[in-house]
């Protein structure tokens, strides 16, 4: 894959499926409500700081001066965001390296996006492990509260935004930088320099085509993922650049909003860069347009005067060309050797610090620069993507397009300082008459990140087919509220809902699969219940068949009755069971009980589902994909035929229950096996373990009573041997009392 990450991608297959959805589903398609206006509203991310660089809290919107061009504006909405605040009351965590099975959307992960983009062409390999340690820490400090998507500029080992943790830290450690020598790149276009102009070949470059190519790569991959996090979506955004980034000064060259200002920008600059500039503008076009906060560090560290000439080598002698004279290295000469200019036009080393600085500060973040100390600086970082203030106005001419400088200020209080993109694009959409066109289904699964407003989770288990593909059983859930789909007419509660999954092949980056339906449903209390519940929650069992290969599925719902819809993605791999010496499935949990809610089974040709499932939730009854509901015999449904029984999508538990643990082991040659059962401590302490011998069919279905597990996080840890080799499967869980 090229410099394009996986992030824009994985976008652009859902996009390309605009008509698939509305072609396979059954039902009659049914489009929301379209609202015009003459007004757009934009909103600001603003982080305050004081003096000694602690955040501001408890302002209020009369607090703030919010300028457009100059113009005060009314500010209409107003939030605080204070995840700090959840962070204190959160529980125990299950382990950042324990994959995430179950995918929600009404997470704090589908409410925020932060791209880790780890800048490997521009990186010394001498830093190699430092970035590492860099990335692992954000991944890990940010924990399951965000949804995440890793970039690295060389087009390589990148992911789709994910909550899995395990496919962030899979991606770090496959991080190399790609620079031979420490000395950072410098900026310039690809002009040659013609020597003998009787001979075509013999000419100076002006610069190495590579670096172009690195510098480009990097500008890139921001500028893509800025576009695709762009659009309507409002919800926090951010890039996190680990990065050398270029030597160059650009001081001032954002000043002019779309166009480049016409003052010299590189004092030193042996000719013009106005490619390399157009390519820097157009990176922050895309990121002030997608409402995008970029963070940077850089991961030399403290580089003092005195290490200058180390970060340098190897050095440069001067060099003539035709009549220009290039002199000594500007990269090995310090501040203090040069009087009266700004040491960012003197240092290659400086002018990349300040360079990530100015890009960091232009979007409303900052830059952790020429210091040792990460750890305060990603503290710092996280900081600031918890707490922010989001003020909003409506800008009302949308007829002058382009750039329009953003001043907030808080009154009174010069001394603050604020954080926040510069500036905003009002931009004609033209797509948005095909977007009304679009199946629904297809647009809630066009973002980066999914749609909350209809709660969904989603969990996917392949077990081993024919060749190399597998049957992949699927479980999608949907929470509704009761009131909403009470009806007078009878005491059910009635609805009509639609549904698709896609399969996104992430190699090929694109949809592999998809399966649509649509059916109404009737929900009804179980005998006895006495209050009913607020919000009433039932799983749709599905199957697909894939073959080998790294997919995000994408889920999409739709509620006639609520008149809203909703989305959810989750990362699955899905191995080549037949051409394993020894593998094993996933790991199944569900309550030893039985389903805990009632569960809809999707045959093709009709649905069915258990009316007599003693739940809280109440039971359910689904018909046909017909507009007229058909009632079904309430017999329990039958199981996915992929597994022996429906899986249980919650990973928090009480002591009090039991849990049901299936898995199958894949091998070639037919051999014996023995499994090892454990439940581990997020420390690692292992507190309950067992061994069991497998049947011939490799498959193994355990009870596991939580009576004797403390509250807190646990590891649910299988490992299987053959005697000669061995595979392991983990799963995250939290035991309640």
């Amino acid at each position: 894959m090229t410099t394009r990450a996986v992030l824009v991608t994985v976008v652009g297959a859902v996009c390309a499926v605009a008509g698939l959805a509305a072609a396979q589903a059954q039902a009659p398609r049914q489009q929301p409500p379209v609202f015009r206006t003459n007004t757009e509203l934009v909103e600001i991310d603003v982080v305050v700081i004081d003096k000694n660089g602690e955040r501001v809290l408890g302002l209020t919107k009369d607090d703030f001066i919010l300028r457009d061009r100059r113009e005060p504006q009314s500010i209409e909405t107003f939030t605080e965001v204070r995840r700090d605040v959840e962070r204190v009351v959160e529980g125990p965590r299950i382990p950042s390296t324990v994959r995430m099975d179950v995918a929600s959307n009404t997470s704090a992960q589908a409410g925020r996006l932060v791209v880790l983009v780890l800048d490997d062409l521009h990186v010394f390999q001498g830093r190699t492990d430092t970035v590492k340690d860099i990335a692992r820490k954000i991944v890990t400090d940010l924990g399951p509260e965000s949804s995440m998507a890793l970039i690295q500029t060389g087009g390589e080992h990148s992911t789709e935004v994910t909550n899995d943790r395990t496919r962030l830290l899979a991606s770090i450690d496959r991080f190399k930088g790609r620079r031979p020598v420490r000395r950072p790149l410098q900026a310039c276009d690809p002009e040659p320099i013609r020597r003998d102009p009787e001979n075509p070949e013999d000419f100076d470059p002006g610069c190495d085509i590579q670096d172009v190519n690195a510098n480009r790569g990097l500008y890139q991959s921001l500028q893509d993922a800025a576009s695709i996090l762009g659009g309507a979506d409002r919800r926090r955004k951010a890039f996190i650049l680990v990065s050398e980034h270029v030597a160059k000064d650009i001081s001032g060259l954002f000043d002019g909003g779309e166009q480049i200002p016409g003052a010299p920008i590189n004092q030193t600059s042996v000719g013009p860069a106005s490619a390399h500039d157009y390519a820097l503008l157009d990176m922050m076009n895309r990121m002030r347009r997608g409402n995008v906060a970029t963070y940077a560090i850089d991961p030399r560290g403290e580089v003092t005067p005195q290490e200058m000439l180390q970060e340098c080598l190897p050095g440069r002698t001067s060099r003539r060309v035709g009549e220009l004279a290039i002199g000594p290295d500007p990269c090995e000469v310090g501040p203090e050797d040069v009087k009266g200019l700004p040491q960012s036009w003197v240092s290659w080393v400086r002018q990349a610090q300040h360079g990530l600085s100015v890009i960091a500060e232009e979007t409303g973040g900052f830059a952790v620069v020429n210091t040792d100390d990460f750890t305060t600086g990603i503290s710092q970082i996280i900081g600031d993507i918890d707490n922010y203030y989001l003020l909003g106005f409506y800008a009302a001419d949308l007829k002058t397009k382009g750039y329009r400088p953003v001043r907030v200020e808080v009154k009174g209080r010069a001394e603050l300082t604020l954080r926040y993109r510069q500036g905003y694009e009002i931009r004609a959409d033209d797509g948005a008459e095909a977007k009304a066109k679009r199946d629904p289904l297809n647009v809630l699964i066009d973002g980066a990140l999914p749609s909350s407003d209809l709660p969904m989770r989603l969990h996917a288990l392949p077990v081993p087919g024919t060749g190399n593909h597998s049957k992949v059983a699927i479980a999608l859930e949907l929470t509704l509220p009761r009131t909403a789909l009470a009806s007078e007419e009878s005491d059910r509660l009635l609805d009509d809902i639609r549904y698709g999954v896609y399969a996104i092949d992430l190699k090929g980056a694109k949809v592999r699969e998809h399966m649509g339906s649509g059916a109404r449903v009737a929900l009804r209390p179980r005998p006895g219940l006495t209050v009913p519940p607020d919000r009433v929650t039932y799983q749709i069992a599905l199957e697909l068949e894939l073959p080998t290969g790294r997919y995000q599925l994408r889920a999409s719902a739709l509620s006639e009755k609520l008149n809203a819809g909703g989305s959810v993605y989750l990362s699955l791999d899905v191995p080549d069971f037949s051409k394993a010496d020894l593998e094993l499935t996933d790991l199944l949990l569900a309550f030893a009980d039985g389903p805990r809610v009632p569960v809809a089974r999707d045959r093709r040709d009709r649905i069915v589902v258990s009316s007599q499932v003693a739940v809280p939730a109440g039971s359910t009854i689904l018909g046909s994909r017909g507009p007229r509901p058909t009632v079904v015999d309430p017999l329990p449904p039958p199981p996915i035929s992929a597994l022996p029984f429906e899986p249980a999508l919650d990973r928090t538990f009480a002591a009090s229950d039991t849990l049901r643990l299936y898995f199958k082991a894949a091998q070639r040659q037919r051999k014996p096996l023995l499994a090892t059962v454990s439940a581990l401590t997020a420390d690692d302490t292992t507190v309950v373990t067992f061994d069991r011998n497998l049947p011939d069919d490799g498959t193994l279905d355990v009870r596991l009573p939580l009576a004797q597990l403390t509250p807190g996080a646990y590891v649910l840890r299988v490992v299987v041997s053959d005697g000669t080799r061995t595979a392991r499967k983990e799963l995250g869980f939290l035991v309640t009392k």
